[in-house]
């Protein structure tokens, strides 16, 4: 117990004012500003990322290094650091060193850079017993969905039922969102029941079509009996020369 007390006591002279850092976003191509979780005016201020330099400020100076040069502004009474273009190489443990009255203190933060939310999409499932509305957008650990509905109601999830009682002009509202950000979609509940009264007429259409050409086709039948007995018979062209030869030979018995 001794032992360890002493360890613990090395640690807070060493590095006095660390803390555990929590967890922050950042969305890819986008930016995130490290705020200090340490109070005063920073008279010192560097900042580092596993180690290495990012930014620095002696007092008077202000320094960029590796990767980060350009895409920095760091706000110098509070020691504030945002970084601009986020990619998956400055993922990672960031930790500020700063001089606040004359002592060394330090702030820690952890960084993940994730993708913004996609635009979310809404289908429907339509049955006796109601309505099942489904949002759809892209799938990770941190993307959390919330439907909207009529009178500020608010569910969450994915999926939602809705009694078959439900106003048809109702129009409810699928949120889909994560640490970086947030994107919307709305679906009314006729939309629905539209699609299914466009594929019952497409049917109707279509089976009336098939209908009328059969019909057209008896028809063509039934009132052209002269073109289909002369199509029997054999071509004209045969008849007229049969007509040519027995005149022939009346003229040649007169």
């Amino acid at each position: 117990l001794k032992r360890t007390c002493s360890f613990q006591l090395i640690l807070l002279v060493l590095y006095p004012g660390e803390k555990t850092a929590a967890q922050e976003y950042g969305g890819r191509g986008g930016e995130i500003t490290l705020t200090p979780t340490i109070p005063g005016k920073l008279d010192e201020i560097l900042w580092k990322h596993y180690g290495n330099k990012v930014v620095e400020f002696d007092g008077n100076n202000y320094s960029e290094y590796g990767s980060y040069k350009g895409r920095t502004v760091l706000e110098r009474l509070k020691g504030e650091l945002t970084i601009k273009g986020l990619t998956d190489a400055d993922n990672g443990s960031y930790q500020l060193e700063a001089v606040i009255n004359g002592k060394l203190q330090y702030s820690n933060h952890e960084v993940l850079v994730i993708d913004a939310v996609t635009q979310p999409y809404v289908t429907c499932k339509a049955n006796d017993s109601g309505t099942t509305l489904l949002c759809s957008a892209n799938l990770h650990p941190l993307t959390q969905f919330l439907w909207k509905g009529p009178g500020g109601s608010e569910t969450p999830g994915s999926e939602l039922f809705i009694p078959g009682f439900e106003n048809q002009e109702s129009v409810y509202t699928c949120v889909v969102k994560n640490p970086v950000g947030n994107k919307t979609a709305e679906f009314s509940l006729k939309e629905c029941h539209t699609g299914e009264t466009t594929l019952l007429v497409m049917l109707l259409y279509t089976h009336l079509s098939l209908s009328l050409s059969q019909c057209v086709g008896c028809n063509a039948y039934l009132f052209c009996p002269l073109f289909f007995s002369t199509v029997d018979e054999g071509p004209l062209t045969g008849v007229a020369e049969t007509q040519s030869d027995e005149e022939r030979e009346i003229e040649g018995t007169v």
